[in-house]
């Protein structure tokens, strides 16, 4: 089957507004359709495409549903696509509820319920975790399997081992954070204000201005301004995370970019999203609360320790393989290779 992947391209000499706005606000997004791009067998297609080009494809993947919020009616890019689509297939990589904690009673919008019902009797659907999973089944939601997030099985294609998993020594270190969208917690403050006096780097993803429980604090303000980068591209991205030795953070596709580039990180789990895929893949993570910002950052680089998430990589990789045959989706010739490869080291 010929598979069409409705996704956005930042296009290089765009201006800053089109390269946010084909972002989605959020440069984690680029790590993600980077990911398929590079593991499976498609092609990208517009959602403005006309039934001419539409024409030449058996199915089609949309991510429109990997934040998926409590009680929020269809939007105009998922309504589009599922018009685009039509009677064909449309393949969600990978389903994921948008919130705070585990909230058992997690409200779906009965539209939403509607769509996913509909989309289910055509595919199977990729979620995130268990968590997602059990609230889609309490909804009705049957054809479904869990597998993480595809952007961490890209490890193959810019490693060529788990040795930089295994074997390393504290230096410079990298950081990232949440969306800075609302007041900073008490906690927030003080992690944050660790991370400036600690880290080399910041890496930031979205384009709020900071606001805190304490006002303007221009010492932070500053290390940020003076330290933070903002990728459009993957391989800038890559290219400068190697810079650094250690990545420490709440931002999950942040910290995964630190990984693809041979850099070890330590997920500070601060909602539910991270939460559940650090569980998924047995990543090494502390609770946001938990964090001692008295602790030296040599402390938490020695204390981040990957062996169960190397123990299930395979695994979870060969689920992942799996699940994509079930929904008639070919891996791409590339990643087949350089995975063969990897599991011989």
């Amino acid at each position: 089957m010929k598979t069409g992947f409705f996704a956005k391209t930042v296009k290089q000499f765009s201006s800053l507004e089109e390269k946010i706005e084909a972002v989605g606000w959020n440069t984690g997004n680029i790590v993600f359709t980077n990911s398929i791009i590079n593991l499976l067998e498609c092609e990208i297609v517009s959602e403005d495409a006309e039934e001419e080009t539409l024409s030449n494809f058996d199915q089609f993947i949309t991510t429109e549903l990997i934040w998926l919020r409590e009680n929020v009616q269809p939007w105009l890019s998922l309504t589009k696509q599922l018009e685009k689509a039509g009677d064909k297939p449309l393949v969600p990589i990978s389903i994921g509820l948008q919130s705070k904690y585990f909230k058992k009673d997690f409200c779906l919008h009965p539209e939403i319920i509607s769509i996913l019902k509909g989309m289910e009797e055509k595919t199977c659907f990729a979620v995130r975790g268990i968590y997602t999973y059990d609230i889609l089944y309490k909804n009705g939601i049957r054809n479904m399997e869990v597998i993480g997030c595809p952007s961490l099985y890209q490890i193959p294609l810019y490693q060529n081992s788990f040795d930089f998993l295994k074997d390393y020594k504290y230096g410079k270190a990298v950081s990232n954070f949440r969306t800075f969208d609302t007041d900073l917690t008490e906690k927030e403050y003080k992690v944050l204000k660790y991370i400036s006096k600690n880290c080399d780097g910041f890496v930031e993803q979205t384009f709020d201005y900071i606001q805190n429980i304490n006002g303007s604090d221009s010492e932070i303000d500053k290390w940020i301004e003076d330290s933070k980068s903002i990728y459009f591209d993957v391989d800038t991205w890559l290219l400068n995370s190697k810079k650094y030795n250690f990545s420490i953070g709440s931002r999950f596709h942040g910290n995964v970019m630190a990984i693809l580039s041979g850099v070890p990180a330590l997920f500070l789990a601060i909602d539910s999203r991270t939460k559940e895929m650090t569980n998924f893949f047995d990543l090494p993570s502390l609770e946001f609360e938990d964090f001692d910002e008295y602790r030296t950052m040599e402390y938490y680089r020695d204390s981040t320790n990957y062996d169960n998430f190397i123990k299930k990589y395979n695994y979870n990789t060969q689920n992942f393989i799996s699940y994509l045959s079930k929904c008639n989706i070919n891996i791409s010739e590339k990643y087949k290779e350089k995975f063969s490869n990897f599991l011989l080291k």
